[in-house]
């Protein structure tokens, strides 16, 4: 079967095995697969060469294999690609999942086969039904949105709060989003693309900023009116030190985007301020109350669909988001 692949630099389109049916998996046949943050930065050493990509995905479940109880072929379903957990160390037995380091090993689409081809494998323990009211193109939006919900929820922020989002990115947007929709008063995105920000505020920003044109941290100049939390979704080390000068004394800085730089900053201004910073990784129950969040129709992230296209247009839909500002999200319909 054809596949899109970790190469040699870049992703790659390509043929490949398919998977057979394995004991504790089920067989899906993956319906809609999106490209990642992550996945643009393939040609990275992190990633294992020749391994099917994709860890964002919907499918129909196509075989169960022994020793699996309680599927049924035609199961409509998504993946948790991290949900790989060991339940035995030390971290598992504390219930601190996220640090579990089987985790790395097991995670779908990039350590283990994913979702841009036709077919995958998957242990069964590591699926999740999708109810009726989430389509399946929705169902491939289940895992960024966990990654966002874990970000608020690590941040605490509340109704009334004020928040600025630094990125309007994939994760950037969906945290503007489960912001709002949690009650916070104001939220303000930074973000250099005109067509971002527009985004940004067709998905819940109260206020958007663009950071060549208007320094945030005069724009936030007045204390009193600061916002209390931040979050930073871009990956880019020196919005960290930006961040903590626009909080307001006692305020929280989230981070979610993962810098390939280290980040650097003031120390006056957090010790000073008396900043927090918390990082958010992952999720573990985040990913079943994203599925919820989608059911109830609290979130609406149709809007962040940049476009479908069929596995071999994935390479293409790669480049766009590389190079497009106007690309927020491709979905892959690889079947």
């Amino acid at each position: 079967m054809k596949a899109i692949v970790f190469g040699a630099g870049c992703e790659q389109f390509t043929e490949v095995a398919e998977p057979g049916l394995e004991a504790g998996h089920l067989l899906l046949d993956v319906a809609f697969c999106g490209i990642c943050g992550s996945d643009l930065h393939a040609a990275e050493p992190d990633f294992h060469s020749g391994t099917v990509m994709g860890h964002e995905f919907s499918a129909i479940v196509s075989g169960v294999g022994p020793e699996v109880e309680g599927w049924s072929i035609g199961e409509r379903v998504c993946v948790n690609p991290n949900g790989g957990w060991c339940g035995q160390c030390t971290f598992c037995m504390a219930g601190e999942l996220t640090m579990c380091r089987a985790i790395w090993v097991n995670v779908i689409g990039l350590a283990q086969p994913g979702g841009l081809a036709s077919k995958v494998s998957v242990p069964a323990r590591m699926v999740h039904r999708l109810p009726e009211t989430v389509s399946l193109e929705m169902g491939a939006w289940v895992e960024p949105l966990a990654v966002a919900l874990r970000t608020v929820r690590r941040s605490e922020a509340s109704v009334g709060d004020q928040a600025v989002v630094f990125g309007a990115g994939p994760i950037g947007l969906l945290v503007t989003m489960l912001l709002r929709a949690a009650g916070l008063s104001e939220v303000t995105v930074v973000e250099t693309s005109l067509e971002r920000r527009a985004k940004a505020l067709e998905v819940g920003a109260t206020h958007v900023l663009n950071p060549t044109e208007v320094d945030p941290v005069e724009y936030f100049s007045n204390p009193a009116s600061a916002p209390r939390f931040a979050f930073e979704c871009t990956g880019v080390a020196q919005v960290t030190d930006t961040a903590i000068r626009v909080l307001r004394p006692h305020g929280r800085l989230t981070v979610t985007g993962f810098a390939r730089k280290p980040p650097s900053y003031q120390a006056a201004d957090l010790l000073f301020k008396e900043i927090e910073i918390r990082g958010s990784f992952i999720y573990v129950e985040e990913f079943a109350m994203a599925i919820d969040l989608l059911a109830r129709g609290v979130v609406d992230v149709s809007p962040l669909i940049s476009g479908i296209v069929d596995l071999p247009g994935a390479i293409d839909a790669f480049t766009n988001m590389r190079s497009s500002p106007s690309a927020v999200k491709y979905l892959i319909k690889p079947s």
